[in-house]
């Protein structure tokens, strides 16, 4: 099957519904009615910026309600397939979204000030299994929509009886076809008025232990023809450390020590820890983003620290994130190498990384504050 077939079988360009509507795009809440009263003492919670949905249980989106392709088969194609082991048209039938963030202030550091932002995780789904494979799809949105869809959100979990406190894993919104819907159209809300800046992915290359990271930027409303930035992440074994990055990261906080087990356990307790403190600032929103950092040592950072505490004991150092409000519990999934996702499924295991929970935490400050000054947070 070709492109343009595949496009065609699968569905719209943008988000869409799949629980028994077909392929049109639904419309969402009108961004322009104003915020939804909230009870006093609503506050922005984790789950109402950074939402894991649950696996369908068969191939794609299937009819629970959860959101379809983000992009067509003809765009993907610019990319490497996503897998080694699967057709392109199955690959497309397959994608479903399976997480998403709302971020009031994504910084690149090689620009100026920062942008609310939209980011969309799409993966194959086969038979309820994950591959170990993502698509981040990037959305510059207008702050004042954002606000409201936040509002929204925190109005949906109210109703829902939820307190929204607690450590992040799939969204207790939805675990059901109807909670699924109602955040759907929130967010096809947003996107109605969104602007697709860029996408990245990390493409598996057949046995889960090697990937290749690779961003394309949009231009005048399409797909830049010329690669951005690729990199490779090689894990060779799932019982202990042993990642290379290439290109390496050339960055002052680098903590390439900590990918090589043996190499680490040879080195001076010091030298881990200096190791261990730089891989913390990695992880750390208020120092590094995507203009800083590059994307696989962002990626891995997760691993090292985690191969560093099966070693021995480490301190967390002053630069490490922290908040006395939000529970920072990431997911116990990387004591295996090799999990590199930093908000995605592989196989039927949900990895959430530090470094999305710390910024999860400061976009729901931020949030909070500016909700907070509007008044729809009292």
């Amino acid at each position: 099957m070709d492109l343009a077939r595949c496009l065609n079988t699968i569905g719209c360009f943008a988000v869409t519904l799949t629980a028994g509507f077909g392929c049109v795009q639904k419309p969402g809440p009108d961004v322009g009615d104003g915020f939804p009263s909230l009870a006093p003492g609503a506050r922005v919670e984790l789950v109402d910026v950074a939402l894991a949905w649950p696996l369908p249980a068969g191939t794609g989106v299937g009819d629970g309600g959860h959101m379809g392709p983000i992009l067509d088969c003809e765009t993907l194609g610019i990319f490497e397939p996503l897998t080694r082991d699967d057709e392109p048209e199955d690959l497309c039938a397959a994608l479903t979204v399976t997480a998403a963030r709302l971020d009031p202030c994504f910084r690149d550091g090689a620009k100026e000030g920062c942008q609310p932002q939209l980011r969309l995780v799409v993966q194959p789904v086969f038979d309820g299994v994950a591959r170990d494979a993502a698509l981040h799809v990037f959305y510059a949105i207008d702050e004042d929509v954002l606000l409201q869809a936040v509002a929204r959100m925190i109005e949906l979990r109210q109703a829902h009886g939820d307190s929204g406190q607690g450590a992040l894993g799939v969204h207790p919104l939805l675990v059901d076809s109807a909670g699924r819907r109602a955040v759907a159209a929130v967010l096809d809300g947003v996107i109605a008025t969104a602007r697709l800046e860029h996408f990245t992915q990390i493409t598996v290359h057949g046995d889960d232990a090697a990937w290749t990271f690779e961003s394309r930027e949009f231009v005048d409303g399409k797909v830049s023809a010329f690669e951005t930035h690729r990199q490779h992440v090689l894990s060779a074994r799932a019982d202990v450390i042993d990642i290379s990055v290439t290109p390496s990261s050339g960055s002052p906080d680098e903590f390439v020590l900590l990918l090589d087990e043996a190499a680490a356990a040879a080195a001076p307790h010091e030298a881990q820890q200096i190791a261990f403190d730089r891989a913390g600032r990695v992880e750390n929103p208020d120092f590094h983003d995507p203009g800083t950092i590059d994307c696989a040592t962002c990626h891995v950072a997760a691993p090292a620290r985690a191969a560093a505490r099966a070693r021995g004991t480490f301190v967390d150092g002053a630069d490490t994130f922290q908040t006395t409000r939000h529970d920072l519990t990431s997911s116990a999934v990387f004591a295996n190498p090799q999990f590199i996702h930093a908000f995605a499924w592989r196989g039927t295991s949900l990895a959430i990384n530090q470094r999305l929970v710390n910024e999860a935490a400061r976009s729901a400050d931020l949030l909070d504050a500016r909700l907070t000054e509007q008044g729809v947070l009292r």
